[in-house]
């Protein structure tokens, strides 16, 4: 047997600390990322802050999220199903917007704030096998009955930004985002006891991989700016920059040794995600057509 990694840790780094984009509007969400150069969505925040300068009108947004996945699991020809289904506060977030009055090529001036969250559930369930097994003593043996992985939590960020307009065609941006993850996992085999003695009933009971079950609290930094060029009526530019994200991480988690000796462990990591740039264009005629480019 051999392992280079858990999986968990992987699927941890790439699903929570790798500043994924959480989602948002049904808006932001169809156009898949060309916000960044069309803006005038308040989940724009998310990837280019200049989109919260192209709003001429206040707005309040809030969308509902739903999470599916389905895993299957198969050992020695059996199989088992499990479908997870979450359905939450996706988002919710608003824009005030300030005209600037005067000679001055400055239109509005704008202040958005967004907050964005994501279900991590997630249930791989392994059937069990007898031929997987192992030996107590000369009469009692222990047997594989299943292997269940298991990790609850959410993942999110709240975002506020401030957004320029600058004589309807430059539009520029700033923001700060607040990053918040909480994560438990479990990671459990259940054996089957079994004795070749005369009166000896079978029991179930379940064990632990070592170091779960975890937790784990985290809460991290980032600042964005950006910039939208209009080119035309119909042709608009986008570039932004997000700056690592800084993260602090609290865990917690369960351990043992060979001598029975149990007990809780705790330690504070830091982390930090690579910087994040985007580009974008959009085209928009009667109906828009966009691009973008991470």
């Amino acid at each position: 047997f051999v392992n280079a990694q858990d999986v968990s840790a992987i699927q941890n780094s790439i699903n929570v600390y790798s500043n994924p984009i959480l989602g948002g509007t049904s808006k932001f969400n169809s156009m898949a990322g060309s916000m960044g150069a069309l803006g005038g969505d308040v989940s724009v925040i998310a990837t280019n802050p200049a989109g919260i300068g192209v709003f001429i009108a206040s707005d309040v947004n809030t969308t509902l999220s739903t999470y599916n996945n389905k895993n299957t699991s198969s050992l020695a020809g059996r199989s088992v199903d499990f479908k997870t289904k979450n359905t939450d506060l996706g988002q919710a977030g608003g824009v005030a917007v300030f005209e600037v009055n005067g000679n001055t090529p400055w239109k509005f001036v704008n202040i958005g704030v967004n907050f964005t969250s994501t279900s991590l559930e997630n249930y791989v369930e392994t059937p069990g096998n007898s031929n997987i097994s192992y030996d107590i003593t000369d009469t009692k043996y222990a047997t594989l009955n299943g292997h269940a992985y298991d990790r609850f939590g959410d993942l999110s960020k709240m975002s506020i930004a401030v957004g320029g307009n600058y004589d309807n065609r430059i539009y520029v941006g700033a923001g700060v985002n607040i990053h918040s993850s909480s994560i438990s996992q479990y990671d459990t085999a259940s054996m089957t006891f079994k004795s070749s003695e005369a009166g000896f009933s079978e029991y179930n009971e379940l064990f632990s991989k070592q170091y779960t079950p975890y937790a784990e609290d985290g809460s991290g930094f980032s600042a964005n700016v950006g910039v939208i060029a209009k080119i035309d009526n119909q042709f608009r530019l986008g570039a932004s920059l997000e700056t690592p994200t800084w993260w602090t991480i609290d865990r917690v988690y369960d351990y043992y040794d060979i001598d029975g000796n149990d007990g809780r462990y705790t330690e504070s990591r830091k982390f930090r995600s690579p910087f994040k740039g985007t580009v974008s264009a959009a085209y928009v005629p009667n109906k828009s057509f966009a691009l973008n480019v991470d």
